[in-house]
């Protein structure tokens, strides 16, 4: 964090697709299919919620409930969980 510049250290927990849904805040979800690209552009005074799709990505009742205009991709590749964590936290512009 001090080498990169960035003073910000996020807050990192974890819990169920259901339960996250319920919070508070804004939803980002990355599906592999979805119209637009994640540029890391966001407004940060927002309680943000970032959602990775498990192995076979989400289902259908699951992307349906987060809006469209929440649902990025991040590469035309597929990307494993735990990579896609990595290249969206290198795109936050925060």
């Amino acid at each position: 964090m001090k080498q990169s510049l960035r003073a910000f250290f996020p807050k990192i927990d974890s819990a169920s697709f259901n339960e996250i849904i319920h919070f508070d805040g804004a939803k980002i979800l990355f599906d592999q299919n979805a119209q637009q690209e994640f540029d890391g552009n966001l407004n940060s005074n927002n309680q943000t919620y970032y959602l990775f799709g498990p192995e076979g990505g989400f289902d259908q009742t699951e992307l349906e409930s987060v809006s469209q205009e929440n649902r990025f991709s991040l590469t035309e590749n597929r990307l494993r969980s735990e990579t896609a964590i990595i290249k969206c936290a290198s795109l936050l512009k925060i």
